[in-house]
């Protein structure tokens, strides 16, 4: 796979319904994404901290450890390390749950920087008179012009997106989106929730923008969820290095030119311009690669069968037998996910075994005792044991 220019920005988003059984299925889908997402919006994730992913920082607000299980519904931010992003406390307390960053990509020059401001929400169901306007308002006067992407889960209802009725909270959205400038993206053809034996397919999730650039997808995996991971790509017009390269040269091949070359040197300048030639001929320039590894045969026979079974139940919804199917096969994932997560984990370990001189060996060392962060350089105090007992899928 050749190495691309990140022209564009990929991100995720994705109504977890807990986080229990379904954090190593979205570790797995991660790595063996076509194109791995820049930035994860997740909702629901039913935990009083955020979850912690491989190379991504989490950005959730706190929940009381007071608060019920099934309260903690706090949308949570997940950023790929290396991009460069601001927290924004927009102070609206209302029951709208939501989080809110500027990514700032391009050059260290400000007349080649963009800002792409990403709002993350969550609403519930029971919230049926909900108003946006405050913060949309607040959204607008801080992200301007730039480029805003405002998503989640809203669960309003409107006929503008697919549902048979029109809710308060549904009628306000559109009125409140519309008021400012930001248009809806969705596909409404192509529900992100899939529905039941007694329930249509719907949209609860919703996306907004002020580009009509922005393009929206859905995925149509679930990940053992019952609503789809979306998929957000937006084009960026900074300038963008250009892919590495890496300069290969046959030696081999070198050494058989060489034997055109004389051995008796009349000209020195001469002879070593020969040498440089027959060099640069022996030498090819290739791009980097990136290192996709391949996916576990069982995995994926796994999920054909899952994909295989819904859509056979998408034209028999009232057959009982292969909805049990496919919430069996959907634990058999996770329990499979997490077993490549530790057999991940216990390959990081032997390859750290006997190369103690190594840096990367020196940050997991530290990362495990808790004395230093080795993404923020922060000291922290020693992990606890049942912070040891899932290092596994942390680390």
């Amino acid at each position: 796979m050749t190495r691309t220019p990140p022209t564009e920005l990929i991100i995720w988003q994705w109504n977890m319904n807990g986080t229990h059984g379904k954090k190593a299925v979205l570790i797995q889908a991660i790595k063996h994404a076509t194109r791995q997402p820049d930035i994860i919006l997740l909702q629901e994730t039913h935990r009083e901290v955020s979850p912690k992913i491989p190379r991504y920082r989490s950005y959730a607000t706190s929940v009381p450890k007071s608060t019920e299980k099934w309260a903690r519904s706090v949308p949570c931010t997940l950023v790929k390390k290396g991009i460069v992003y601001l927290e924004h406390d927009l102070k609206h307390t209302t029951n709208t749950e939501h989080l809110t960053i500027e990514v700032v990509v391009g050059k260290r020059n400000r007349k080649q920087k963009e800002h792409i401001y990403i709002t993350n929400i969550y609403t519930k169901p029971k919230y049926s008179s909900q108003r946006y306007g405050t913060l949309i308002r607040k959204i607008k006067q801080l992200a301007g012009d730039n480029i805003t992407l405002i998503c989640g889960d809203f669960n309003a209802q409107h006929t503008t997106w697919g549902y048979q009725r029109t809710t308060a909270k549904g009628r306000n959205l559109l009125e409140e989106t519309q008021d400012a400038d930001y248009h809806l993206i969705n596909d409404i053809s192509t529900p992100t929730r899939h529905g039941t034996s007694v329930q249509r397919d719907t949209n609860p999730d919703l996306a907004f923008s002020n580009n009509t650039k922005v393009r929206w997808q859905n995925t149509l995996e679930t990940l053992g969820s019952d609503i789809c991971v979306i998929e957000f790509i937006i084009p960026l017009n900074s300038h963008v290095a250009p892919p590495r390269t890496q300069k290969l040269t046959d030696w081999n091949r070198f050494r058989t030119n060489l034997e055109t070359i004389p051995d008796h040197i009349e000209d020195i300048e001469e002879w070593t311009k020969a040498l440089l030639t027959e060099a640069q001929r022996a030498t090819r320039e290739l791009e980097t690669t990136d290192d996709m590894p391949n996916m576990d045969s069982r995995l994926a026979h796994l999920l054909e069968a899952r994909d295989s079974l819904k859509r056979r139940w998408k034209s028999e919804r009232h057959n009982h037998k292969i909805r049990k199917r496919i919430a069996l096969l959907n634990r058999e994932i996770d329990k499979h996910c997490a077993v490549l997560c530790r057999q991940e984990w216990h390959a990081i370990c032997q390859e750290a075994d006997g190369q103690i001189h190594k840096s990367r060996t020196w940050h997991l060392l530290r990362h495990l005792l808790g004395d230093v962060d080795p993404c923020m350089g922060e000291t922290r105090p020693p992990r606890t044991t049942a912070e040891w007992r899932v290092c596994v899928v942390q680390c």
